[in-house]
């Protein structure tokens, strides 16, 4: 009986341990920053458009074909952000999994979950991971002509992302004994930005 009631004491000092050493690592996950490394990937139909700095970049085929799928209504865009995260904190950071939303003149129109866990070495220490998405971009940047919606997503590319009608948005979460907290959400750029949110 005796080994039991110490086992279970054990058990109870690790779950708390383990318990303490989460909350700890969400408190310092929710002062860590967040920002654009770069766009990985920027498919529009059958364009790669990583390189396209705007409309007067594409060539006549492209744009030819673009225009075409444009007019047919089927136009797929395939994005790939790579969202860096640093940790200014002297403790490791950690962070459960992070809802994402790409907005257009500051409505939502697409939205997505990564579920990987991420930790952050302290003092400053970075680490990135990819938000990939897909859509019609015929459908959902119906008001664009070809050469808008060219500009318009050349211009995620840019170092000014506060002038870009497409913004991409992050919600980090954390799960802390079986209860689910958040942050709201951040509006990432170039420069590392943090939540002004406390977690809830």
């Amino acid at each position: 009986m005796k080994i039991i009631k110490n086992l279970l004491f054990i058990t109870l000092l690790l779950a708390t341990f383990q318990s303490c050493r989460t909350i700890r690592e969400v408190k310092n996950f929710a002062k860590s920053e967040f920002r654009i490394q770069n766009v990985d990937k920027m498919n529009l139909g059958e364009v790669d458009l990583k390189n396209i700095q705007g409309f007067a970049d594409l060539g006549l085929r492209d744009a030819a074909q673009l225009g075409l799928a444009l007019k047919n209504k089927t136009l797929p865009l395939n994005l790939t952000y790579i969202i860096e995260v640093r940790n200014p904190n002297d403790k490791t950071a950690a962070l459960e999994k992070l809802d994402w939303v790409l907005e257009l003149d500051k409505t939502d129109i697409l939205s997505g979950t990564s579920n990987d866990r991420i930790e952050v070495a302290p003092n400053g220490g970075t680490a990135s991971f990819p938000i990939s998405m897909g859509l019609n971009a015929a459908e959902l940047l119906n008001k664009e002509s070809l050469n808008s919606m060219i500009n318009l997503l050349a211009a995620i590319k840019g170092d000014n992302q506060e002038d870009s009608r497409l913004r991409l948005k992050v919600k980090p979460r954390f799960r802390i004994a079986g209860m689910t907290m958040s942050l709201g959400f951040i509006k990432v750029g170039k420069t590392f930005e943090s939540s002004k949110e406390e977690i809830k």
